[in-house]
């Protein structure tokens, strides 16, 4: 099973500090969502930003990234459509190789933290054994999941896999013909929909838990 093959990549490893200062978050429509918020990762090694396409997975975790390298260079984004790229097309959509694709980049992330390395993930995620296996491999792991109604995703639909799967023109969608599963026992949960502020309720959830007083 996964677990068997993942158990093979199992070492041990020296976890970094991680701050941020200042943390802000735009959206395109100029709603400031995160603002002037400092974070301590004590010792953090990984961190999932989970949820559908389009739910704001990226623009979470580049503004994340864009403040932690100003003080600790020794991290890194390593965004899932890059480490798509990077694999040269190695593995494909359907849900058997959404998986093996899910694999590679938590080994990829472990062979990074045990050089010292702290990584920041955007990343669909759509196994629950996966991010338990993260969770028990990474001493210092934080998941982060900004879930999204379907509604919401189709009107944004920045790389059109809604609309080209609505014409027939693509398949092996997560949420339409693959189901999408909820992360579990994630530490955070953000509230993406626009039609809603999570301003107050971002702060209160990250604040007693990452984030240190304002």
């Amino acid at each position: 099973g996964i677990n068997d093959v993942m158990e093979e990549f199992t070492a041990n490893y020296l976890p970094l500090d991680v701050r941020v200062k200042g943390a802000q978050v735009v959206l395109k429509n100029g709603k400031c969502i995160l603002d002037s918020v400092d974070a301590d990762f004590d010792g953090g090694s990984l961190v999932a930003v989970m949820g559908p396409s389009g739910a704001g997975k990226t623009t979470f975790a580049t503004a994340l990234y864009d403040k932690c390298r100003l003080t600790n260079p020794n991290i890194l984004l390593a965004d899932g459509d890059n480490f798509r790229g990077i694999m040269a097309g190695a593995f494909g959509y359907s849900l058997g190789e959404r998986q093996k694709n899910g694999l590679a980049m938590s080994n990829l992330c472990k062979w990074l933290d045990e050089n010292k390395i702290n990584v920041i993930v955007p990343i669909l995620s759509n196994f629950i054994e996966q991010q338990k296996w993260n969770r028990h491999n990474f001493s210092d792991y934080y998941q982060v999941y900004i879930p999204q109604s379907m509604e919401v995703l189709r009107k944004r639909d920045q790389k059109g896999l809604y609309s080209g799967f609505n014409k027939g023109e693509t398949c092996n969608v997560v949420g339409l013909d693959i189901v999408f599963n909820e992360p579990i026992e994630s530490d955070f949960v953000i509230n993406g929909n626009e039609k809603e502020d999570p301003a107050q309720s971002i702060y209160i959830s990250l604040k007693d838990r990452l984030y240190s007083s304002l």
